[in-house]
């Protein structure tokens, strides 16, 4: 008789285990439907040669789209890299001096370790590291050595800038003015629209 009533409290308390965890786990559950879901921008990257999405390039990238540029008021390469891990611009009196570090890798402007491309095109000279964004549609940061695509001066990483498309189907204009002290004044002018509808563009900033 003893035995038996051991087996039932035994029982007992399992059952009762077993309710007290269901009771904790639905409440989780509904409250995990409730929570949004939050999703980082789909940003094709260029910089590796073979266009990709951010999250799939085997490399260390940070890629940042037109729309993130403005909402960051980022204004020169130099604001952007703050948002980068292991990107450092040392800021040497004037900005043209500015120079980059990648993991801690740099060096002179003679001979930069990291080097910045526009469109493709390589700004050979250190004193480009840290320049004004003009009618920039992506920047892209990619950390470590580049030498297998792209030579040289590519030991710490590559800066890629890709400029923004022309704008097919309709005109636009932007414009930008600043003024502030010793006299500064600094103004931005992007003019885009279509030439042949949907077919041929034209840029001009």
């Amino acid at each position: 008789m003893e035995t038996r009533m051991v087996s039932l409290m035994k029982i007992g308390t399992r059952l009762f285990l077993i309710a007290v965890t269901i009771l904790m786990i639905i409440p989780s559950v509904f409250a995990q439907e409730d929570k949004p879901v939050y999703r980082l921008n789909d940003i094709v990257v260029i910089a590796t040669k073979e266009p990709s999405p951010e999250q799939e390039v085997p490399a260390s990238v940070s890629a940042f789209n037109s729309n993130e540029i403005k909402d960051a008021g980022i204004d020169l390469i130099g604001d952007a890299a703050e948002y980068v891990p292991d990107v450092n611009m040392v800021d040497f009196t004037e900005r043209i001096l500015s120079q980059p570090y990648f993991r801690g890798i740099g060096s002179g402007p003679n001979n930069p370790a990291v080097t910045t491309y526009i469109d493709g095109v390589p700004q050979l000279h250190g004193y480009s590291a840290n320049i004004d964004f003009l009618d920039v549609g992506q920047i892209e940061f990619v950390r470590g050595a580049q030498g297998m695509l792209y030579g040289r001066n590519t030991v710490g990483g590559v800066i890629h800038i890709l400029s923004r498309p022309p704008n097919l189907s309709s005109w636009e204009y932007s414009m930008e003015g600043e003024y502030g002290s010793y006299d500064l004044m600094r103004g931005k002018l992007r003019i885009s629209g279509p030439l042949v509808q949907n077919k041929i563009g034209f840029s001009l900033a």
